[in-house]
């Protein structure tokens, strides 16, 4: 059977594959034969929105090796992006959809170097809860548009980058890691890019890669 055939099946039957994750425009499920792969099920529209960009730059985003259609079947109700915009389907539908087999990427990595992330920045800003991400924030939305609306944070961020330099050193370089990825999303992407923890990952040779902006 042609591995059309075996996905097509799969999930228009609805099987209980184990998800591994979703988002509001899609879903990710694991290969049932290679470990390394999983496909990422979205609308043809949804899927449009990133798959060049995946495409062309393997050094940033997980690699793709395939790109198909499918069926899926809803399991529960759900808004889905269609050409005229969101639609809301009820449980049991079955919905054609775009499916990208691409490289699986080692989250538990990120997860951890996140948490110390957001403990040293919380521990520096003596705020509770303002992590890594708030500062992710600041920094991505500093441009000179931001700047000539009176919103300058370079200080603010070059004040961040010194202290976590200075109190900890051991944590710097992963610091530095996820900016300069960052600016490599910023570079390829329209205006500010969604990033949060779940949107990393590291590859099989340990390189920082997005899943998602």
């Amino acid at each position: 059977m042609k591995l059309l055939e075996i996905i097509n099946k799969e999930f228009s039957e609805g099987r209980s594959r184990k998800e591994m994750g979703a988002g509001v425009e899609h879903k990710v499920f694991p290969s049932t034969t290679d470990p390394n792969i999983v496909y990422k099920l979205g609308s043809k529209k949804s899927i449009d929105s990133w798959f060049e960009e995946f495409k062309q730059d393997p050094s940033i985003f997980p690699k793709v090796y395939k790109r198909g259609t499918t069926k899926y079947k809803l399991k529960e109700k759900q808004n889905i992006l269609t050409k005229n915009g969101y639609s809301t389907f009820p449980a049991g539908s079955i919905i054609p959809m775009d499916y990208v087999e691409m490289e699986k990427l080692d989250t538990k990595q990120v997860e951890k170097e996140w948490d110390e992330l957001d403990n040293a920045f919380e521990s520096i800003m003596e705020i509770d809860d303002w992590g890594f991400l708030d500062f992710l924030i600041i920094y991505m939305t500093n441009s000179p548009q931001a700047k000539a609306n009176g919103y300058d944070s370079d200080k603010t961020i070059s004040k961040l980058d010194t202290q976590i330099k200075e109190h900890f050193p051991g944590l710097y370089p992963v610091f530095l890691r996820y900016l300069k990825l960052t600016d490599k999303i910023k570079a390829v992407t329209k205006g500010v890019p969604d990033l949060h923890r779940y949107n990393f990952g590291y590859d099989k040779k340990g390189n920082l890669k997005c899943l998602d902006f």
